[in-house]
């Protein structure tokens, strides 16, 4: 009701009081509202980032990105596991360093192989290939992704050694019976 305790009605000062407290008390329901909201947005976003890394950690492909000079921003796992060293300690290594790479493939190149031997003395074949970073406002960043090729590869020559074989096989086969026909 608009009358003060004592049945004296509200004064204007009062009831400008009054608005001055409401407004507060609405400006400070919409902040919480608001804080709210935002606090949801950043738990979200916290939820996939650990989403998106998750799935960049447990991909087979080795994963790095590095800007313009070579020098690796990041790398998931298995980049780590490829060159036998940490995840961890990669950061601000120089690419070429850790890879025999003369030069990247460009994005549109499509992938490319290599052969090298690794710290095990074993040799190892890898295709790579380079993406653009979508989200780099300077245009600097690249994605490498790296496949380890070394079991097709294997079986490939694997292939082609029992090709040569067959060959061999029906050639001498062949000679055997030409060399037997006049003899019989």
């Amino acid at each position: 009701s608009g009358y003060k305790q004592g049945e004296l009605p509200l004064s204007s000062d009062d009831l400008e009081l009054i608005r001055g407290v409401v407004n507060q008390a609405s400006l400070a329901l919409e902040n919480a509202r608001l804080m709210e909201r935002l606090s949801t947005q950043v738990e979200e976003v916290g939820r996939l980032q650990r989403y998106t890394r998750q799935i960049i950690e447990s991909s087979p492909a080795a994963i790095a990105v590095v800007d313009s000079q070579g020098e690796l921003k990041s790398v998931n796992k298995a980049f780590g596991e490829l060159v036998s060293r940490e995840p961890d300690e990669l950061t601000g290594q120089q690419f070429s360093k850790l890879l025999p790479v003369d030069s990247l493939p460009a994005s549109q190149d499509g992938p490319r192989e290599l052969s090298f031997r690794d710290s095990e003395d074993e040799i190892r074949h890898l295709q790579i290939s380079v993406a653009p970073f979508e989200d780099d406002e300077t245009g600097e960043l690249s994605v490498i992704i790296l496949q380890d090729v070394s079991q097709r590869v294997a079986m490939e020559n694997a292939l082609k050694e029992k090709d040569r074989l067959a060959s061999l096989g029906m050639l001498a086969a062949g000679v055997a019976h030409e060399v037997n026909t006049p003899i019989t």
